[in-house]
């Protein structure tokens, strides 16, 4: 089971994709009712498929294996779910439901670990504990078992005392190239019995999992006397397949050495695959070691098992400096597709962004003005606006949209659904709103109720800037800080609407916002029930846009809550693909590709007026007050709550992130642009010299801190990019790191 480690499980997104939707395909065929949920881990989201229910007889714990995904394992619960409840757990870091962010797989310390944790999450009652393959090796290495009444290992490859140099005669696989069927479905009859027929969705799995099989490198994964305590605590039954390719019988013989007090039972006929293949078999296995168990023990100091010595391994190091790839939940990467894709979006966004504020500083600047001023729609409703004016708040809501959906599966499926993590970038919005408008009011308190009038200016993040400048620099960045950044501006967004709706709106109408919810609520239903009816969708979507716009209300908020209304856990059609997740593919590409650079054409034009005009704005207390509140308020705000927060609080930074890396979204916060210049315009009125100030201000504010957030990222992308390396490095070729295998 060595040589098992890979800086990332998939060779792409598309192929996460494809494997979990193999996988959900796979549960579908499950005769008793399931549910997959996703467990918080040091590791990463856990994946669990939870089936039966509670008995007096005790729980299954059944801890997938490299070969076999928990998904796969169908036929377990088909046997033991009518009975009693029944725990799937799928070990981040392998292909399958769980989080794939996870580099190293032979770690079992690290894996023991992390077991004992999301066993802990799943139940307080005791438990039978079936570990398979490489689950096998996570069962032992896991330190405590308070809870476990016995163990019981199906396949446990790896367990066998075999020399390295002796590895090459024993037939271990490893999937390197693109597959075929032809070639998974080999590789699937020479590891299975005779008699087993794979049926065409594991193929399928197995194509997406890898191709060819080299010889292996099996050492011992934890030392003989740590397994000798964990028998003596816990009983433990092996079941080894009679056919089984790589547990041969001189391999059976060692493990008999090894763990004398197990009890091995050999399955005639059954391969490697013995979930799969022989799942009555070992329901028997884990029925028969349950009743002869004894109780479950207490919880005391003797729980422990002897930490593994056979390598040295600093868990604490390796949970402290693990760094994340880009994360797919549900197959789509937060950066919208590849990092390198969404490194492009992001420099689009740029270039139009560039482009504005070049051509409104030239000669030729009235033709831009011309251009954004142009009035298109139809008047009768409302809706004869500028291009500036559809870009923000029609092309933005697109873009919001899908912000929205990918924040909802974040509080469902992903770090949010941690109320302790969720409240860390909340509190730090309401910082990042409250500080500046202090600093505003402090610089401006000499010039009177109507200077006062522009406090909220500095209060706003310009959620689209900020994210495209963290794509680009961003490219091994951990992707908690993105969600860290999209909730700190969503939050902020809706807090800058709020107070222009308190504050700077002469007339709400609460009919236009109260009917919105009904085509929002149709939007919503109409997913859940069909999940692809777009001849319905697009219409609601758009009413329900229209009806917010008309409420005074900024129309992009629309665009948050129809992202909100999309299901998460509900498949499209027969499928085993999510509705937000097949939305979120099909929408970001438009709002990434098109709608966000053509925004940022229309609102970074803002015309300076030369030197002269420079420097009459930045004398203006007002300006000034607007970019320190942009570049040392929001920094204030934000860095300072969210450590306040975390200090004195149960609320807790993500565990990927360190404070640095907050302190760059801190600054990436000071980027104001839209929401600001609409707020300066209605503060002072379209232009009027102190909403000219306004404008040249803001762009400063938000030049700066775009300049020194990038200072800030470059250098702890360039840190977390060393660290990747270091985690690779592999120059004695054992298959472990060799960061990890020092103190």
């Amino acid at each position: 089971m060595t040589g098992l480690h890979t800086k990332y499980p998939y060779r792409s997104p598309g192929d996460h994709i494809f494997v979990q939707s193999s996988c959900r395909r796979l549960l579908s065929g499950t005769k008793q009712r399931y549910e997959v949920r996703y467990v918080d881990s040091a590791l990463g989201a856990t994946g669990v498929v939870t089936s039966g229910t509670r008995s007096a007889l005790p729980a299954i714990v059944v801890v997938a294996g490299t070969e076999v995904p928990a998904a796969a394992m169908t036929a377990l619960i088909d046997v033991l779910g009518p009975s009693r409840q029944v725990f799937i757990v799928d070990p981040p870091g392998m292909p399958g439901l769980s989080d794939p962010r996870y580099p190293v797989r032979d770690l079992w310390t690290v894996y023991g670990q992390w077991f004992d944790t999301v066993l802990a999450q799943l139940t307080s009652s005791p438990v039978t504990v079936i570990g398979y393959g490489f689950g096998a090796a996570i069962a032992v290495s896991a330190p405590r078992h308070v809870h476990v009444t016995d163990l019981v290992l199906a396949a446990p490859i790896g367990l066998s005392p075999i020399r390295q140099t002796a590895a090459s005669r024993w037939h271990r696989w490893r999937w390197h190239t693109d597959a075929d069927p032809q070639s998974a479905e080999r590789f699937l009859r020479v590891v299975t019995g005779t008699g087993f027929e794979p049926d065409a969705d594991l193929v399928a799995l197995y194509c997406t999992i890898g191709a060819h099989y080299l010889p292996p490198r099996i050492r011992p994964l934890v030392p003989d006397d740590a397994i000798t305590q964990k028998a003596e605590h816990v009983p433990i039954t092996i079941a080894v397949g009679g056919d089984d390719p790589f547990l041969t019988e001189p391999v059976r013989g060692a493990l008999g050495g090894r763990v004398p007090q197990a009890s091995i039972h050999l399955l005639d006929g059954v391969g490697h695959l013995i979930p799969l293949e022989a799942p009555e078999q070992l329901a028997a296995l884990a029925d028969s070691a349950t009743s002869t168990a004894p109780p479950p023990r207490s919880s005391g100091p003797d729980d422990r098992a002897p930490a593994t010595t056979s390598r040295t391994c600093d868990v604490e190091y390796l949970l402290r400096s693990t760094v994340s790839v880009p994360r797919i939940l549900g197959g789509i990467p937060p950066g919208g597709g590849d990092p390198p894709q969404g490194n492009r979006r992001g420099v689009l966004l740029l270039i139009g962004a560039l482009a504005a504020l070049i051509w409104a500083n030239t000669t030729w600047s009235d033709s831009y003005h011309t251009l954004r001023e142009t009035t298109v729609g139809p008047a009768a409703l409302h809706l004869d606006l500028s291009l500036g004016a559809w870009a923000a708040d029609g092309l933005l809501a697109v873009f919001f949209f899908v912000v929205g959906v990918e924040l909802k599966r974040e509080f469902v499926e992903g770090s949010l659904r941690d109320l302790r993590r969720a409240a860390m970038p909340v509190t730090a919005a309401l910082g990042g709103m409250a500080v500046p408008a202090l600093i505003f009011v402090t610089v401006n308190l000499r010039g009177g109720a109507e200077a006062l009038n522009g406090w909220a200016v500095p209060t706003a993040t310009d959620i689209a800037f900020a994210v495209a400048i963290l794509a680009v620099i961003g490219s091994h960045l951990p992707s908690a800080l993105r969600t860290f950044l999209l909730t700190l501006a969503v939050v902020d967004d809706l807090l800058a609407v709020t107070v222009i709706a308190v504050f700077y709106t002469d007339e709400l109408n609460l009919l236009y916002l109260g009917a919105a919810w009904v085509p929002l609520l149709a939007f919503g239903i109409t997913l859940r029930r069909g999940g692809g009816r777009w001849w319905l969708l697009v219409p609601l979507a758009g009413l329900t846009w229209w009806l917010v716009h008309e409420s005074g209300v900024h129309a992009t908020i629309a665009g948050v809550l129809l992202g909100f209304a999309v299901p998460v856990t509900r498949r499209v059609g027969d499928s085993s693909v999510a509705v937000a997740e097949h939305i979120e593919h099909r929408i970001r590409p438009l709002s990434a590709g098109f709608a966000v650079p053509v925004f940022a054409f229309f609102a970074a034009g803002v015309t300076v007026g030369g030197l002269s005009g420079l420097s009459d704005a930045l004398t203006d207390p007002i300006s000034l007050g607007v970019i320190a509140g942009l570049v040392l308020g929001k920094v204030a705000g934000i860095f300072g709550v969210s450590y306040l927060v975390a200090r004195f609080t149960r609320a807790r930074l993500d565990d990927e992130l360190r404070w640095v890396d907050v302190l760059g979204v801190s600054l990436l916060g000071g980027i104001g642009f839209t929401v600001s210049l609409l707020i300066g315009d209605l503060a002072y009125g379209a232009g009027t010299v102190a909403a000219d100030h306004v404008k040249v201000a803001v762009l400063c504010g938000s030049l700066l801190s775009a300049v020194l957030a990038s200072i800030v990222l470059t250098s702890r992308n360039r840190t977390y990019r060393r660290i990747r390396a270091a985690e690779l490095e592999d120059e004695d070729g054992d298959g472990i790191p060799d960061v990890y295998q020092q103190r």
